[in-house]
């Protein structure tokens, strides 16, 4: 047991302040956090998955070919997978990680790295909860204690549920009792079981949203669970959120978040929710029909992204997948549905989790368990009864509202009648039935919608609505989607020369978004046709991806655009953008790597 505590102690001393904060309910800044099988990449702190022979997390990798262990990842990975232990965690003062390269049927593993993410990276001295006793000394104890609660020693250790197994082992490291500190092994928990998250939010700088409306939300994610619903088979769950003090602010790339980096860069915050206005394209898509716009992302046991416009149902949906909760998709009111919005209910193991503090390393908390599915996989509720006409199918799939868009497997092979249906519903229906039929009819490959696209863009006065704003990145999208079947070119030299920010001031670009406006909504504009670049094969559209990629061509093209902009204001370099966007374009797998960073829609 000891070994195995040492073992997961390099990722844990990666997420010193996130421990103390989730072992009351309040993630922290876990970037890198993973669910059963499989760490993250080494661009995220929680361990990689084995493979380039990474030193990053802590510790060397033996021969790059490691395979990682249930709910979090080791510093630096196994050497020859699970059945071998700890070649990568290192030496240490103690000495401790000097053994880790023994495998458990008495073999020897490589030997780890000077430096290793063994336990001796805690200080040997520091006593952060003046108990008495070192963090060292704590977190190595069997039982362990929290470094940072004095109330908990190795001599008396918390043992909520009184199965042997302390709090802190069993929310901290993997294969500890049942993980869950609140019941013993087989037992479930009480009926009137209750549990409160305190939570500290933030939220974008430029974003108007009030400790009003946050509080409101979180309460009514509560009244969710708290409350019993019939439609789908549901449990009443005796949960509360609360804000944790006063919202604060951050200031990390634009409220409109349109890049995998920056959104890297926001689970880093040391916030459990991060309020932007929206995000295009981004949380772990890897096949090009997903790229949409994105109402919720967040790290399973580590924080959540969320946007202004997302639902009440959609913060309880997110807090799930923190809670370390996959989806569950067999009825359409299921709170954890990877699709529908408007969702209620929870079953016992989903219960379990919300009545249970934050999982450090993102411990699966039930069966089904899998990262956000491509949206081009074909639900249930996608197909057409016998006795229902194609205009009355159509209506149905597209006044629905999604979680990040209609699903794209709804848009394979729609009969000529189902395409006149749609173009009929951009005149006539409301705004986000609008945004549901152009991404259909770009997935279709309705060419001749180009113009109608192009004009959608550029028409508009004044300050848009988000759902106008959100017309208008479909419509860009869906031209990126047309390039393939426009044969006059149109989609996609308009494309290309969007990739300039100058070029939209050339537009004459008449209307605002939210805190954009001017040189600021024209960069926004250079990145969304950068991702519609990435969502076509033409040899043009990749050269101009390729030059923008290219460091010393993007500082060339920042330079003369800030000059035919006439601002000595710095534009954002596009050059991160167009890699994402390449990097999407060359995919060539349409299903994420099981090992994937677990990133939820």
């Amino acid at each position: 047991m000891l070994r195995r505590k040492q073992r997961w102690l390099g990722v844990w001393t990666l997420c010193m302040t996130a421990i103390v904060a989730m072992m009351v309910g309040c993630p922290g800044p876990v970037a890198g956090t993973q669910n059963v099988g499989g760490g993250t990449d080494n661009t995220d702190a929680g361990g990689n998955t084995g493979g380039n022979a990474d030193a990053a997390d802590g510790g060397t990798q033996a021969d790059g070919g490691g395979g990682s262990d249930a709910g979090g990842g080791d510093a630096g990975g196994d050497a020859n997978g699970d059945t071998n232990g700890g070649a990568g965690n290192g030496t240490n003062e103690a000495g401790d990680g000097a053994n880790d390269g023994e495998t458990p049927e008495g073999g020897t593993g490589a030997a780890g790295g000077d430096e290793g993410g063994g336990s001796g990276n805690f200080s040997m001295t520091e006593d952060s909860d003046g108990d008495g006793f070192t963090d060292f000394e704590e977190a190595n104890a069997v039982p362990g204690s929290d470094p940072m609660n004095a109330a908990d020693t190795p001599t008396n250790p918390i043992d909520t549920d009184g199965d042997g197994c302390s709090d802190f082992d069993e929310v901290t490291f993997a294969n500890f009792c049942d993980n869950n500190p609140n019941t013993a092994a087989g037992e479930d928990i009480a009926a009137n079981a209750t549990f409160e998250f305190t939570m500290t939010v933030a939220r974008h700088v430029d974003e108007a949203y009030t400790e009003s409306q946050v509080d409101s939300q979180l309460d009514k994610s509560g009244e969710i669970l708290r409350n019993l619903h019939t439609e789908c088979a549901d449990i009443e769950t005796g949960v509360t959120f609360v804000r944790s003090g006063a919202m604060d602010t951050f200031d990390v790339g634009a409220a409109v978040v349109t890049s995998e980096d920056v959104l890297t860069q926001l689970f880093a915050l040391p916030f459990d929710v991060k309020i932007v206005n929206l995000m295009v394209g981004v949380c772990g898509i890897t096949d090009p029909n997903d790229m949409t716009v994105i109402v919720g992302c967040a790290l399973s046991g580590g924080t959540l992204v969320i946007t202004t416009v997302a639902d009440t149902d959609v913060w309880a949906h997110e807090w799930g997948h923190v809670q370390g909760l996959g989806h569950r998709d067999e009825c359409a009111r299921n709170l954890m549905h990877a699709f529908e919005v408007n969702t209620n209910a929870v079953n016992e193991a989903e219960r379990t989790a919300f009545l249970t503090p934050t999982p450090v390393f993102g411990l699966a908390r039930t069966a089904q368990n899998t990262t956000s599915p491509s949206m081009s996989k074909s639900p249930q509720f996608l197909h057409r009864a016998e006795d229902e006409t194609i205009e009355s199918w159509v209506d149905r799939m597209v006044t629905k509202r999604y979680l990040s868009g209609v699903p794209s497997a709804y848009a394979r092979n729609l009969r000529p009648q189902a395409i006149t249906h749609l173009r009929q519903i951009l005149d006539t229906a409301p705004g986000y039935v609008r945004c549901n039929a152009i991404r259909v009819l770009g997935l279709a490959g309705e060419a001749e919608l180009c113009p109608r696209l192009i004009t959608n863009v550029l028409d508009p006065v004044g300050e848009l609505s988000a759902a106008e704003y959100i017309e208008a990145v479909e419509s860009i999208l869906a031209l990126g989607r047309l390039i393939d079947h426009d044969d006059t070119g149109v989609a996609r030299d308009w494309l290309i020369e969007g990739t300039d920010p100058a070029a939209w001031q050339h537009r004459n670009i008449q209307w605002s978004y939210a805190a954009m406006e001017g040189k600021t909504l024209y960069h926004n504009l250079a990145k969304l046709s950068i991702m519609a670049l990435s969502l076509t094969k033409d040899p043009a559209a990749k050269i101009r991806l390729e030059a923008l990629a290219d460091p010393e061509q993007a500082l060339a093209d920042q330079k003369a655009a800030d000059q035919e902009l006439e601002s000595n204001a710095t534009i954002d370099p596009l050059t991160r953008q167009a890699r994402e966007a390449l990097s999407l374009q060359n995919r060539k797998s349409k299903t994420p790597a099981a090992d994937a960073p677990k990133r939820y829609r």
